[in-house]
């Protein structure tokens, strides 16, 4: 996420993805709310008193603020900890103008913006107690205003380094801006429509749209009555306190007006970048209330009537004034279903997954599907699911991904590469819900119910897209075969009347159309199930063409040549442009078998040579198998020769590594037994005769032949050729 490294350091250095780390999350709002209580306390009793003080810790202690927000990883608390921190820093640098707090100014200042790059506006705070406390701070003269602000660009510059420092040291560990969020929104921000787009009228909407959506969230997080009294702070503060209040009071302005101009909507948790303020002024109001009840209504009656009296209606008068955001922190805390949220908490937090009910039962129900699958399975999710699911699975094996960057090419490859596809996500009962992406067919593994009035948690396995699905990836993610006419052209004129052709991809089968015997395999999930189709293609034929078209990209594991390598006999191969094409020789019967069972080397044995065809015509090819076996890993890389020939000449031969490339020797495993089988075409000039074959090893790189039998090669069978 940009612009949070704070929120990252933490989640990568205390290991916060994982199962049995939920509580790191409850024990951070813990710490917050500790730390943010008391700096309610400390602000409240150095600007006003220390009943204000006390009281706003307090009400403070009572908001949602406190225990809220613990089940989303966000960055706002984090920030608001250190802006409140800021602000009491600044007031005690204006009292005591010591190192210590520069320094701590310095920390709070950094941690803030590091918590979030929105915390750059408490680098103004400063100037706020420069500008408004001036009457308080008694600058007998201008040399004394130039120290105090010298001191605090000496914090400014000192969060400078720090900010730097901390990159610095925990920059790797942070990563790499992926520019996800580089379309000039992050979040809920917004560039003001009357600055980016001239626009007055959209400007207009914006701002009544945060207005309502600001006044919607007082309700179930302040309550009116602590709103209202800290609206009274500042009218009712006398002159030794009137300085203070208002400098606070601008500060918590400053910042809703920010919020109101950049933000459409106001989500629940910028509310933490002011309750701090917004209860330390409540909490002034009310005590100042006290104050002029005191001397007009407690103060006539007598002594002990009067402190009974002013003592009762104070508590009751807290109880009164916290009633409404406590009684939600019970619901909250008790029974989330009869909180009062906000509409995007309530989403989060109802409708949603952010409760986790339903998420953790589908996200073991996968791993318990997936227990012995041999590939790590895919999880596509929606934004909120995604830390929930990855509290349940270890992310290092499975992928989880969120469904809005997640593409068409990504859910094809991973089916092409054989791995299970699962969604989650939420749907009311009874109501259809559209697919992240279109074109995919699923089986449901199962629904998983939450609170109610909910929507369920739906998990489901992707287990085939729709033929328009392929087409469409097939066309965007391979070449195209459009553009390769003239190279299409040539090869076909190439191609035998009796040839079947075979295509992969699938959509070159647009430039056949005139052809007969021609067909596109790979049209499914996965390139596993193709064997079949290649063995019905290819059953009772005897010469195929095999045309492939930037192959790699959707069978790197070479699945389809290394089925026709081992089930039928390579010719040939030839590359037209990026048109590979390799010929084939049907399968046969064996004719003749020779047990060889000669050493190469230390590590290499030919058992035996069969062949195919004993009587080989001019034109035609010639069908051979041998039979390797790898008695010790082999550290080389070796080629197989084979030479039909009659005395000193020879009129045909192959040079390769075994298996068409495909099994070079240092890929064998000891006592492994590998088939390699191939065909070797008969020149139409070959004199008639009978040939024999000369068959050896040799060093792929020195061009060294492994000595076998005491010789170079092995002689052997009588080949007729007519």
């Amino acid at each position: 996420m940009d612009g949070k490294p704070l929120l990252i350091a933490w989640l990568v250095l205390l290991k916060t993805l994982g199962p049995g780390q939920l509580w790191i999350g409850r024990a951070a709002v813990g710490i917050a709310s500790l730390i943010t209580c008391a700096a309610c306390i400390a602000i409240g009793t150095s600007l006003s008193s220390r009943k204000t003080g006390l009281l706003a810790g307090l009400i403070y202690a009572f908001l949602p603020q406190a225990v809220f927000f613990e089940r989303q990883v966000i960055a706002d608390p984090i920030m608001a900890i250190f802006g409140t921190l800021v602000i009491f820093f600044s007031l005690q640098l204006a009292k005591k103008q010591n190192a210590i707090n520069i320094v701590m100014l310095a920390v709070s200042l950094a941690g803030a913006v590091l918590g979030k790059l929105f915390g750059l506006m408490y680098y103004v705070v400063p100037l706020f107690v420069i500008t408004f406390l001036s009457t308080k701070l008694n600058f007998r003269s201008l040399r004394d205003f130039g120290s105090l602000s010298a001191r605090y660009i000496a914090s400014g510059i000192l969060s400078a380094i720090l900010i730097a420092l901390f990159v610095f040291a925990l920059g790797n560990k942070i990563g790499v801006n992926d520019q996800q969020m580089a379309s000039g929104q992050v979040g809920f921000l917004n560039c003001p429509p009357v600055i980016c787009k001239g626009d007055l009228s959209l400007e207009v909407e914006y701002l009544a749209s945060a207005f309502r959506s600001l006044l919607d969230l007082i309700p179930p997080y302040f309550g009116w009555l602590i709103i209202a009294l800290a609206c009274l702070a500042l009218p009712l503060s006398n002159e030794r306190t009137r300085a203070p209040i208002r400098f606070l009071a601008l500060c918590s302005l400053a910042m809703t007006l920010a919020f109101i101009v950049i933000s459409k909507d106001i989500p629940p948790r910028y509310l933490s970048f002011i309750a701090a303020q917004i209860v330390i002024l409540a909490a002034h109001g009310w005590v100042m209330i006290m104050e002029r009840l005191r001397h007009r209504v407690f103060h006539p009656l007598r002594f002990a009537t009067g402190r009974v009296a002013k003592h009762s209606v104070s508590v009751a008068a807290t109880l009164l004034i916290t009633f409404q955001p406590m009684g939600n922190v019970i619901a909250l805390t008790h029974n989330i279903a009869q909180s009062q949220l906000a509409n995007l908490d309530s989403q989060g937090y109802r409708t949603n997954d952010a409760s986790g009910g339903g998420v953790r039962e589908a996200a073991l129900a996968m791993l318990s599907v997936e227990k012995n699958s041999p590939l790590p399975p895919v999880i596509v999710t929606d934004n909120v699911s995604l830390v929930l699911i990855a509290a349940q699975v270890d992310r290092s094996k499975i992928d989880v991904r969120v469904s809005g960057e997640t593409s068409s090419g990504d859910i094809a490859r991973w089916l092409m590469n054989g791995q299970h596809i699962y969604l989650i996500d939420q749907m009311l009962p009874n109501t259809p819900r559209k697919d992240f992406i279109d074109g995919l067919i699923t089986k449901e593994v199962g629904r998983y119910p939450r609170m109610a009035g909910a929507r369920e948690v739906r998990l489901r396995q992707v287990i085939d897209t729709s033929a328009e699905f392929r087409h469409a990836f097939f066309q965007s993610y391979f070449a195209q075969p459009e553009k390769l006419v003239e190279n299409y052209q040539a090869l076909i004129k190439t191609l035998p009347n009796e040839a079947t052709v075979i295509l992969y991809p699938p959509q070159q089968r647009t430039m056949f159309v005139e052809q007969k015997d021609v067909y596109a395999i790979g049209d499914s999930w996965t390139l596993d199930n193709v064997s079949e189709s290649l063995k019905t293609i290819t059953a009772d034929k005897q010469n195929l063409k095999m045309v492939f078209l930037d192959e790699a990209k959707g069978d790197p594991n070479k699945l389809i040549e290394m089925w026709l390598n081992t089930n039928l006999f390579k010719v040939d191969e030839q590359w037209l442009g990026p048109i590979r094409m390799i010929g084939y020789a049907g399968d046969s019967t064996v004719r003749q078998t020779h047990k060889v069972g000669a050493r190469f080397g230390d590590g290499i044995r030919l058992e035996s040579v069969e062949v195919f065809d004993s009587v080989a015509r001019r034109g035609e090819v010639l069908r051979l198998r041998l039979i390797w076996k790898a008695e010790n890993v082999v550290a080389r890389d070796f080629k197989s020769f084979t030479h039909i020939f009659i005395g000193d000449k020879i009129v045909a031969q192959r040079d390769g590594q075994p298996v068409g490339e495909l099994r070079p020797t240092t890929t064998w495993k000891a006592g492994e037994t590998i088939r390699d089988q191939f065909a070797i075409l008969i020149p139409k000039d070959a004199p008639s005769g009978v040939y024999q074959l000369r068959i050896g090893l040799y060093d792929a790189a020195t061009q060294e032949r492994l000595a076998v039998n005491g010789g170079e090669f092995i002689v052997l069978g009588e080949i007729t050729i007519q």
